[in-house]
């Protein structure tokens, strides 16, 4: 089942972040293996994004000059998806001969031994590379997909910045904008503790190398760092639909893959 459709993408993706945290009663049955080591990586394409002295400069797809000087994003959670059953014949040859993964219930998504979990706080100003950490799976499981979270973070959370306080925000946006036409630029700041999230499709190719059971994997989670303003109508919007149109913006741009080496 192919789940293009932004609407339908980030109602599941929501769906599935929401059940990261609660438990569901469920059994499920693998294959046992030595162990199969999955890191995690976060990343941004920044193509088109100009850097200044104290950010980055992007117009966005509606004609908005938008400077970014101080930005913040949690991660909360980054977890495979198991492929349910019935989609079982709708992977191709290589990912069949992956071990198959029979469910009963509704799924545990609190038992999922794939889940990384935060939260993660990254600088959105000066955005790089973040490895956050590798999961050991003691068996394999078929997985079809991968699921990205983005929800406030923890006193407790990795990487808090020291110039913003994070404790309780999702993101955290602060610059400038010009609008189309204008000449003065005119300040903004976006915050929320909004959860957002995002799913994003396997290869077959890819499901294929989760599943062998001694070949360490990377899951690269790239964001789009040119299209985190899209859509964003700064003067037709309420400033609380601010928010929630870069969180969508975010998801939508959210790419999930897999290699083999280091990033």
């Amino acid at each position: 089942m192919q789940l293009k459709h932004p609407l339908v993408r980030v109602i599941i993706a929501c769906m599935l972040g929401f059940l990261a945290w609660t438990a569901v009663s469920c059994s499920t049955t693998t294959q046992p293996t030595e162990g199969k080591e999955i890191t995690y990586h976060l990343t941004w394409n920044s193509d088109g994004v100009d850097q200044t002295n104290d950010g980055w400069f992007i117009e966005n797809n509606l004609g908005y000059s938008i400077t970014l000087k101080t930005g913040y994003l949690t991660t909360a959670a980054i977890q495979l998806v198991p492929c349910e059953e019935e989609n079982a014949a709708q992977i191709d040859w290589f990912a069949w001969l992956a071990p198959k993964t029979v469910f009963a219930g509704h799924g545990d998504s609190s038992s999922n031994p794939s889940r990384w979990i935060g939260p993660f706080i990254e600088s959105l100003s000066t955005p790089e590379l973040s490895t956050l950490g590798t999961i050991t799976l003691e068996e394999v499981t078929n997985y079809c997909r991968g699921h990205y979270l983005v929800a406030q973070a923890t006193d407790s959370a990795m990487n808090l910045p020291t110039d913003v306080d994070m404790s309780r925000s999702t993101i955290f946006l602060q610059g400038e904008y010009i609008p189309p036409g204008g000449n003065e630029a005119v300040p903004f700041t976006i915050e929320t503790l909004l959860a957002w999230g995002a799913l994003d499709e396997l290869s077959a190719n890819e499901m294929a190398q989760i599943a062998l059971p001694d070949q360490p994997s990377n899951i690269i989670v790239e964001r789009q760092l040119s299209s985190i303003f899209d859509d964003l109508d700064f003067l037709n919007m309420e400033t609380s639909e601010w928010e929630m149109a870069v969180l969508r913006s975010i998801s939508n741009h959210t790419q999930i893959s897999l290699q083999t080496t280091n990033p």
